[in-house]
């Protein structure tokens, strides 16, 4: 009895008793447990000595993939008395399954969205590159292929210029022209009226402080292959007789009738060469503003110096020729690629075609779209000059067509153009041109309303070039039944 006092009896299944244990008992030391197991719907007794007797034993509960197993010692027998939560224990795993379960879709979720993310940002950084990397061989292709040819006394290039092809091909280009008469000075150059091989040509001529300049105009006039863009036919440096200094000649077609300023000056037009003048202007402008794909591509040229003595009649006498490009900036996807001297600044007369943003920052030149709306501007003023020269058909002999104005002569009152007078004018005042209101006129009506929407302040606020030709293009069968009818057989 001695023996059993210091002993735990514990009540033991059949098969898991040993089989020294009598009448289902075991019997274990007192710091012993006994011991109710529940596992898949089966029940054990049985006793754990003291040294099985851990955590991992008596709270096998608490592990999903363990049994319930409950354990007592406080007396005999008390392992009767125990009763495992068969339901808590099926929920709780149940809930420990679903929760690995989720825990595993969350992660392979999250770890494919990581993936796709990677793999998306990947692609477009390559893809970046590449394109990068394109545009930087198409910027390097177009520069050497402008400065392809050598500035040199002795070369003569080929080109297109007006409405045909001249080809020319001479040893010395200076010493076959002779100069006839001076037509027009400019800032940097003055332009006379040469003979070569017996016919009639314009040439530009530079000093060599102004080298720098006729190379950037060679640079981007050059590549200009437009029936309405002034094209480059030769060039060469040739000496003056009389100081011996070095001379810088480009040479063009000459225009009999002169620039557009002269033209309007001593003629007057009426709504059919008015809308042929302003058509062809148009149609030159979208040719420079435009950027043309090829091999080597043609860039977008900003001229930054659009006004009637810039602009040439043809010979015909009914289009326009865009010229004088020292001031044009050339941009290649959005690039400055060529960009005129530092000290090429407008001369005062230039000052009157500014728009009104360019009299406050230098910074539009840095921005493609900032530079073509201010071609736009200056556009707007030119059509102002024609259509103020226009007689209408629909005038009778009593109308007088005004003389021929510069832009901004009424508020000028015979003064010199300077850059504080035009920015009070033009910015502080936003005064504009008096628009010749006909009002038997449609034509005229709807080109002041192109007017008025090209010389709007706001810059983004203009028309497109490309806007301004569809409207041009539609005024051409303004009242007119047989163009009317061909419009029609032509949409």
């Amino acid at each position: 009895m001695e023996l059993l006092r210091d002993k735990l009896r514990c009540f033991c299944s059949e098969n898991v008793c040993s089989d020294y244990h009598v009448n289902n008992t075991c019997l274990v030391d007192a710091s012993g447990y006994c011991f109710t197991s529940l596992n898949k719907d089966e029940i054990f007794h049985g006793c754990f000595p003291p040294e099985e007797s851990g955590l991992m034993q008596c709270k096998g509960h608490i592990l999903s993939q363990r049994p319930s197993t409950l354990c007592c010692n406080d007396k005999d027998f008390c392992n009767l008395y125990l009763e495992p939560n068969s339901t808590t224990f099926t929920e709780d795993t149940e809930a420990n399954n679903y929760y690995y379960s989720y825990y595993l879709i969350f992660l392979c979720v999250i770890f494919f969205v990581i993936f796709i993310i990677v793999l998306y940002v990947s692609k477009r950084f390559s893809k970046s590159i590449t394109r990068n990397g394109q545009k930087y061989k198409t910027k390097l292709k177009l520069i050497n292929s402008l400065k392809s040819f050598e500035f040199s006394s002795s070369y003569c290039d080929e080109a297109t210029t007006g409405e045909a092809l001249s080809i020319f091909r001479v040893s010395r280009l200076a010493d076959h022209i002779e100069f006839k008469s001076k037509l027009d000075s400019g800032s940097f150059s003055r332009t006379w009226l040469v003979s070569w091989r017996d016919q009639p040509f314009a040439c530009r001529v530079y000093n060599k402080m102004e080298e720098s300049l006729w190379k950037h105009e060679t640079l981007i006039q050059k590549p200009l292959k437009n029936p309405d863009v002034v094209g480059l036919i030769a060039k060469d440096i040739g000496e003056d007789a009389v100081t011996g200094s070095s001379r810088f000649l480009l040479l063009t077609d000459f225009f009999q009738h002169g620039s557009l300023y002269h033209f309007l000056k001593f003629k007057e037009i009426n709504t059919d060469l008015m809308v042929s003048l302003m058509h062809s202007i148009a149609h030159g402008m979208s040719y420079l503003h435009n950027e043309i794909l090829g091999n080597p591509p043609k860039p977008s040229i900003v001229h930054y110096n659009i006004k009637s003595r810039n602009i040439f009649v043809s010979p015909c006498g009914t289009r326009c020729l865009i010229g004088d490009f020292s001031y044009a900036c050339a941009y290649l996807n959005d690039c400055m690629i060529t960009q005129p001297p530092t000290f090429a600044n407008p001369n005062p007369e230039s000052l009157r075609y500014r728009a009104p943003e360019s009299l406050i920052s230098c910074d539009y030149q840095n921005n493609e779209k900032s530079g073509k709306a201010c071609d736009i501007y200056s556009l707007s003023l030119v059509f102002w000059e024609i259509v103020s020269r226009c007689k209408p058909s629909e005038a009778d002999y009593s109308f007088v067509v005004p003389v021929h104005k510069l832009p901004y002569d009424e508020e000028l009152l015979g003064q010199t153009p300077s850059h504080q007078k035009m920015y009070e004018i033009i910015y502080l005042k936003r005064n504009r041109p008096k628009l010749n209101y006909f009002s038997k006129s449609p034509i005229i009506s709807k080109v002041n309303n192109i007017i008025k929407d090209s010389w709007h302040h706001q810059a983004t606020s203009r028309l497109t070039i490309l806007r301004i030709l569809k409207n041009l293009e539609n005024l051409q069968f303004v009242d007119d039944p047989v163009k009317n009818k061909i419009k029609d057989l032509i949409v």
